[in-house]
């Protein structure tokens, strides 16, 4: 009994001298911060500091708003230059076409899929499609038959 008593007290006592030299160490600090000096030409330079960070953030801002029709313009061509859904399965097509005579392969079945993505503007084109491996006229196949593409 005596034992467990002792133990306790120890741990107890231990709790209050940590708990009292962090309120020293924060007293101190406390007290460190109140009586810093605080000239008034410190305080200027750091105020014009702040105002130096402002008059960036508003020169900033200036300038994005000076580019901003640049860069609308910019997207404006560049919506301009995307293919229509209803002509661009035809430049698919046809590139597709080009692709698989330059490397010797033909394709049996092409089938685009069209999805619109809601609230984009945009259509997503699925492509699925199946080719012969290579034609026979060719020596060899274009690719390491150990790496199949498909």
């Amino acid at each position: 009994m005596d034992r467990t008593f002792s133990v306790k007290r120890r741990l107890i006592l231990f709790g209050l001298g940590v708990l009292l030299v962090a309120d020293l160490a924060l007293a101190g600090y406390s007290w460190q911060t109140s009586t810093a000096l605080r000239t008034p030409m410190a305080q200027l330079k750091e105020d014009s500091h702040k105002l130096d960070l402002l008059n960036g953030d508003i020169e900033r801002a200036e300038r994005i708003r000076h580019d901003l029709p640049a860069t609308v313009a910019d997207y404006d061509r560049f919506d301009a230059s995307l293919l229509a859904t209803t002509t661009g399965d035809s430049a698919i097509t046809a590139e597709l076409d080009e692709l698989a005579k330059k490397s010797g392969l033909q394709i049996e079945t092409l089938a685009l899929r069209h999805k619109e993505i809601v609230g984009r503007n945009l259509t997503v084109i699925s492509l699925h499609e199946r080719i012969k491996p290579w034609r026979s006229n060719k020596k060899s196949p274009p690719f390491n038959e150990s790496f199949p593409l498909f």
